[in-house]
């Protein structure tokens, strides 16, 4: 299982060719031993040789890769805390939290988030800017999301509708913000880049790469604020939604915004009723997240015999 140097050029190919020529002999003197040769069959399985960087040094085995992208994964998830703790950056980012009004610094620190991500694909892979979108996700259909998202989530938006009083007032930054910019923001770092990575690069299990996301994704949404049983009740939800948006991501052909307008959508019934402060609100609410997840489940398997759907 050799790297493919056929379609690569100058000194890469040449280097490709070099590592090729030295497993052969390497197999030769040492039969039934792949596995003590430095890594570059795990490497070349993992990852295409011919995309990457660090793949030009061959040295980059799987483990590694998964590190690298865990390490900017924890980094940009945790942004807010780096941003604040950094001297003098500290200082700066504390004065425009004060200076600019809520939630603007925050949509600042989300479009900081994507582009840190996106940046680091571009690195990693050789990407220019639209390949690096591509391989997120974002240039799928998004059509098909919005009818994915507005199928599952009408149990939601029916009941509610129903048992939930509006919001007395509809502030649209705020709106704006916790309903469709951070939702978007949350996809990229958590489905597009930690998951979409480890789970289609590196070829890690679904299982391993969706629950160490989901993890990241429960304890990102516990408030500082919350009691005991608050914060386990939010953790519990929002990881298991971090595993259902992950598959979701993964079933509906790494299309992103699946996972997203499903996401928004859910959201915004928080903006616009009376739902409660955080994603642990009662049994009613939980219900309903549990039920949309049911309904995606059944459109997702099921979609062959939906209209528009089919063909996706």
């Amino acid at each position: 299982m050799y790297c493919n140097a056929h379609s690569t050029g100058g000194s890469s190919s040449r280097l490709l060719v070099g590592i090729q020529h030295t497993q052969r002999v390497y197999f030769k003197l040492f039969p039934g031993q792949a596995g003590l040769f430095p890594s570059t069959l795990i490497f070349c399985q993992a990852i295409d040789c011919r995309s990457t960087i660090l793949g030009r040094l061959y040295l980059m085995n799987k483990k590694s890769f998964v590190g690298i992208v865990l390490i900017v994964f924890v980094l940009v998830s945790q942004l807010h805390e780096l941003l604040s703790i950094i001297p003098i950056i500290g200082d700066f980012y504390r004065g425009l939290k004060n200076v600019l009004p809520y939630p603007i610094p925050g949509e600042l620190r989300n479009l900081l988030e994507v582009l840190l991500v996106t940046l680091t694909l571009m690195l990693l892979h050789r990407f220019g800017v639209v390949a690096a979108l591509k391989d997120i996700g974002l240039l799928r259909p998004i059509w098909v999301a919005l009818l994915v998202g507005i199928l599952a989530t009408l149990p939601m938006w029916i009941t509610f509708s129903i048992t939930a009083p509006l919001r007395d007032t509809l502030p649209w930054n705020q709106v704006l913000y916790l309903a469709f910019i951070s939702p978007f923001a949350e996809e990229v770092v958590f489905r597009g880049f930690a998951f979409g990575q480890i789970r289609r690069h590196a070829g890690l299990g679904f299982w391993p790469a969706a629950i160490v996301t989901a993890v990241a994704f429960g304890v990102a949404h516990v408030g500082v604020n919350q009691d005991i049983g608050q914060a386990a009740g939010v953790f519990l939800i929002t990881g298991g939604g971090g595993i259902f948006f992950a598959w979701l991501y993964e079933k509906w052909r790494y299309n992103l915004w699946v996972p997203f307008v499903v996401h928004c959508l859910m959201n915004l019934n928080w903006q616009i009723f009376e739902v409660g402060s955080s994603a642990f609100a009662g049994w009613l609410p939980t219900t309903l997240q549990v039920l949309v997840l049911i309904s995606a489940l059944l459109i997702t398997k099921y979609r062959e015999n939906i209209p528009y759907l089919s063909r996706a």
